[in-house]
C-alpha cells in the first residue's frame, strides 16, 4: 500500500484536520476574550505556538491509535487491512486539509507580522513613560438625574482629589490642563496611558439626588487595562462626608501604588478644610466660573469666591482663589494693576495664615513678591514652600521655572521646565515657555524643535508663533521673524504686546515708515493710546529718527509688562539725555538693591547696574561705578552670550566705560560675529556707554558693517 493510502486507511488526514480547525477557533476565541479578562497579549502568541508544537503529537498518535466503539485500539498492520482505492470523498477531505492548513498559517503569519511592528514601541512607551508611582485623574462624570446636573460637584471633586494627591510625595500626579483633553474621550485606558505617560488612570463618576451623593472610582493599570480596584460611596452631601470619602481614595490609590505617606502627608489628607457645604458649593461654582477666562465669568467667579468667604470666613481655599482671581484681574477683569496686587496679597496671606499647606496660595505670593516687589530670593523661598507643601504640582514647578528664567539661573530653569513638562505633556503653556527658555539659554536647535512640536499639538496657538519669532530674532533674521510675529497677531489680534514688536523689528530693516504705520495699526486695532508696550515702540521709533532721547522709555516702569520691559532693556530717558544726577536719582529709587553690594545681581537688574555706572562715571563717583561694574561683570558669566536674553555686547559696554578701548571693541567684534543684532542700531548710534569709543575708525566699521548685513541698500543713521 502506497503511503497516501496508508495515511488515509490511518485516518491520519482526518484527525489533522480536526485539530487545526479546532486548534483556529481556539485561537479566535483567545482573540476576543483574553484582553477583556485582563490576560497579556502575548498569551494569544503561545496558544499558537502550543498548537504548532502539538501537531506532530497528533499525527504521531493518528498513525499509531485509532479510536473506536470499544475505545482507543492500536491500528492493525496494513497486511491485516485489505487495500482501498482513495474515492472522490477521500481526495476532496485532502483538498479540504490543504486549504484549512494555508488558511490558518496565513493568519498565524499575519498576526505574527503585525505584533512584531507594533509590540516593540508600545512595550517600549510602556517601560520608558510610565513609571509606576504615575496616575492620571480623569474628570469625573457628572450622572445626576436632577435638573441642570451637579457638574460644579464632580469638578469639586475631582479638583479636591488630584490636590491631595499632589501632596503624597511618592505619586506622580498628571496635571489638570492635560487631563482635561480626555474628558468624554473614547480611548481606552491603555491609549490615553501612553500619551500622558502615565502608569495608572482613575475613572470616577459623581451622582446627586437631593441631599444624597453617590461617588464611584475606579483605578486601572492602564497598559494591561485590568482594573485593580473600585470602589462606590453612598453618603449624605455634607463636607465632612464629602472630604472623608477623598480622603480614603487618597490613601487606597496611594496604597495600590505602593506608595509611602509620611506621618505629615498622612494628617494633612485627614483634614476638613471646611464644614459648611454651602461655602464649598459656592467655591465649587466659582471654580468653574474662573475657567472660562472672560470679564463676565471673572464676575460671576469673585461673587461666589466672597460668598464662600462670608459663609465661611476661615474657609483658606476661598480666601486662596479669591487672590488668585485678582492677580489675573487686571488682564481680564479691568482693575488696575496695582489695586489687582494689593487685593490679591491680601486674600493670599489670610489663606496661608488660615492654612499653610494651601501650595499654590505661596505659589501666587511668590508672582507678587516677583513681578511687583522684585524680590526674587524671597519668590524662590516661597516657591520652595508651596513645593514642599504639594510636592507633585506642576503648576509651582512652571512658576519655579519662569521665575529662575527671569533670574538668568536658565540651565536651573530647564530642569524645572522639564519636570513641569513631565506631569503636564499637553499643556500648550508649559510647552511653548519650555521652548522659551531653551531659546534664552542659546538652545537655538532644541527651542525650534519644541516650538515645532507645540505647533503640531495646536498650531493656532499664538504664543508659539511669536516664540518662533523670537527665535528667529535672536538668530539674527528680522525679515523672517515678521512672518511668524504677523501669525501671533492674526490668531490673537487683542494681544497688545504681539503688536509692539513688529514696529521694532521693522526698524532693524531700517523701515522706518513701515514701523511708524505698524505702532498706528496696533493703536487702532486694540483702541488706545494708554497701550505701554506700543508706546515703548513708538518712542524708540523717536530714538531711531535722533528726536528728544526724554522720549525713550524706562527700562523697568510701574507701566509696563514685566517681561517686555526685562527683554527689552535700554538706558532711562535721564540717561539718554545727559542728565546724569537724574538718573542716579531715578536708578537708586527703582533699583535699590544696586545700593547694597551684598545683594546678587539678576537677569532683571544687571543692565541697569551698568546703566547707573555711565551715570555715576559722569558725575565723578568712579569707586561706586567701579563696584558696579565689578558686580556686574562677575555675573555675566551666569547667562549665554546668546539668546534672547544673553548678554551679547554687555562686556563690551563694561569695558567701554572703564575706558578700555581696545578690550570695548574686541569683546564687540565678537558679540557681532557670535551673531547678535537685537536693537542694534540703538545700542551702535545711541547708547551712552559707547560714547567714548563711538569716534573710532575700527567702531564705524562695525556699525557699518551690521547695517550692511541687516539692510544692504540702507547706510548710517538718520539725521
Amino acid at each position: 500500500m502506497s503511503l497516501l493510502g496508508e495515511l488515509k486507511r490511518r485516518r491520519v488526514f482526518r484527525t489533522v484536520t480536526i485539530y487545526i480547525v479546532s486548534c483556529w477557533l481556539v485561537m479566535q476565541v483567545a482573540d476576543v476574550l483574553f484582553p477583556g479578562w485582563g490576560i497579556a497579549e502575548e498569551a494569544i502568541r503561545f496558544v499558537a505556538y502550543a498548537a504548532a508544537a502539538g501537531l506532530p503529537l497528533v499525527v504521531l498518535f493518528a498513525w499509531t491509535y485509532d479510536i473506536t466503539a470499544e475505545g482507543i485500539r492500536r491500528t492493525p498492520p496494513a497486511d491485516q487491512v485489505q487495500s482501498q482505492p482513495l474515492t472522490g470523498r477521500d481526495l476532496a477531505w485532502l483538498g479540504l486539509l490543504g486549504v484549512v492548513f494555508l488558511a490558518v498559517a496565513f493568519s498565524f503569519a499575519q498576526r505574527v507580522a503585525e505584533q512584531r511592528e507594533t509590540d516593540a514601541p508600545r512595550r517600549a512607551d510602556r517601560e520608558s513613560t510610565a513609571p509606576s508611582n504615575s496616575i492620571a485623574i480623569l474628570p469625573f462624570r457628572d450622572e445626576s438625574m436632577e435638573p441642570g446636573g451637579a457638574e460644579f460637584l464632580a469638578n469639586g471633586v475631582h479638583r479636591d482629589l488630584m490636590t491631595n494627591l499632589m501632596k503624597i510625595s511618592a505619586l506622580e500626579v498628571i496635571a489638570p490642563t492635560s487631563v482635561e483633553q480626555f474628558r468624554d474621550s473614547p480611548l481606552g485606558s491603555r491609549a490615553i496611558g501612553q500619551v500622558l505617560s502615565a502608569g495608572h488612570i482613575l475613572e470616577g463618576m459623581v451622582q446627586k439626588a437631593g441631599q444624597r451623593v453617590r461617588i464611584s472610582v475606579q483605578l486601572i493599570q492602564a497598559d494591561r487595562e485590568i482594573s485593580l480596584w473600585a470602589e462606590s460611596y453612598d453618603r449624605t452631601l455634607t463636607s465632612d462626608n464629602l472630604f472623608d470619602i477623598q480622603a480614603d481614595i487618597a490613601r487606597r490609590v496611594a496604597h495600590a501604588l505602593q506608595a509611602q505617606l509620611t506621618t505629615q502627608e498622612q494628617d494633612r489628607l485627614g483634614e476638613v478644610p471646611t464644614e459648611v457645604f454651602a461655602a464649598y458649593e459656592a467655591v465649587a461654582l466659582g471654580n468653574l466660573a474662573f475657567d472660562e477666562s472672560d470679564s463676565e465669568s471673572f464676575q460671576a467667579a469673585e461673587a461666589h469666591f466672597r460668598r464662600a468667604i462670608q459663609l465661611a470666613p476661615d474657609f483658606a481655599q476661598a480666601h486662596a482663589m479669591l487672590g488668585q482671581l485678582y492677580l489675573q484681574a487686571f488682564e481680564f477683569g479691568g482693575m488696575d494693576r496695582e489695586e489687582a496686587y494689593r487685593l490679591a496679597n491680601a486674600s493670599l496671606e489670610r489663606a496661608i495664615e488660615l492654612d499653610e499647606t494651601v501650595g499654590m496660595a505661596h505659589a501666587w505670593l511668590s508672582v507678587i513678591a516677583r513681578d511687583r516687589d522684585r524680590d526674587y530670593d524671597r519668590a524662590l523661598a516661597m516657591l520652595d514652600t508651596g513645593l514642599r507643601f504639594e510636592p507633585g504640582n506642576s503648576r509651582i514647578m512652571h512658576i519655579k521655572g519662569l521665575t529662575l528664567r527671569m533670574v538668568g539661573r536658565l540651565e536651573d530653569a530647564l530642569v524645572w521646565y522639564r519636570r513641569a513638562l513631565r506631569l503636564d505633556p499637553l499643556s500648550l503653556i508649559v510647552n511653548e515657555s519650555y521652548g522659551s527658555a531653551l531659546r534664552d539659554a542659546g538652545h537655538f536647535d532644541e527651542s525650534e524643535a519644541q516650538y515645532r512640536e507645540t505647533l503640531h499639538m495646536d498650531p493656532e496657538f499664538p504664543h508659539t508663533w511669536w516664540g518662533m519669532g523670537s527665535l528667529l530674532w535672536s538668530r539674527g533674521e528680522p525679515a523672517a521673524a515678521l512672518e511668524w510675529f504677523e501669525g501671533a497677531i492674526e490668531r490673537a489680534p487683542l494681544s497688545d504686546a504681539f503688536y509692539a514688536w513688529v514696529p521694532l523689528l521693522y526698524l532693524e530693516l531700517g523701515e522706518e515708515e513701515t514701523a511708524s504705520k505698524a505702532i498706528d495699526r496696533g493703536f487702532g486695532a486694540l483702541g488706545s493710546a494708554e497701550n505701554h508696550d506700543l508706546q515703548f515702540a513708538r518712542r524708540m521709533l523717536l530714538a531711531y529718527r535722533g528726536e528728544d532721547a526724554r522720549s525713550i522709555p524706562r527700562t523697568w516702569g510701574e507701566e509696563s509688562h514685566v517681561w517686555f520691559g526685562n527683554v527689552m532693556n535700554v538706558p532711562s530717558p535721564e540717561l539718554l539725555a545727559g542728565r546724569a544726577s537724574d538718573a542716579i536719582r531715578d536708578y537708586r529709587s527703582r533699583y535699590p538693591d544696586l545700593s547694597r553690594p551684598d545683594r546678587p545681581l539678576t537677569a532683571a537688574t544687571y543692565r541697569a547696574a551698568i546703566d547707573l555706572a555711565v551715570a555715576l562715571k559722569a558725575e565723578g563717583e568712579d569707586p561706586e561705578a567701579d563696584q558696579l561694574l565689578d558686580r556686574a561683570e562677575a555675573f555675566l558669566p551666569t547667562l549665554p552670550r546668546l539668546g534672547f536674553r544673553g548678554f551679547w555686547m554687555e562686556d563690551a559696554r563694561i569695558a567701554a566705560i572703564r575706558g578700555d578701548r581696545e578690550e570695548a571693541l574686541e569683546r564687540l567684534e565678537a558679540a557681532v560675529d557670535a551673531g547678535w543684532r537685537n536693537l542694534w542700531w540703538f545700542y551702535l548710534w545711541h547708547d551712552p556707554a559707547f560714547a567714548g569709543i563711538r569716534s573710532e575708525k575700527r567702531f564705524q566699521a562695525l556699525s557699518h558693517r551690521v547695517e550692511a548685513s541687516m539692510r544692504p541698500d540702507k547706510a548710517g543713521p538718520p539725521g
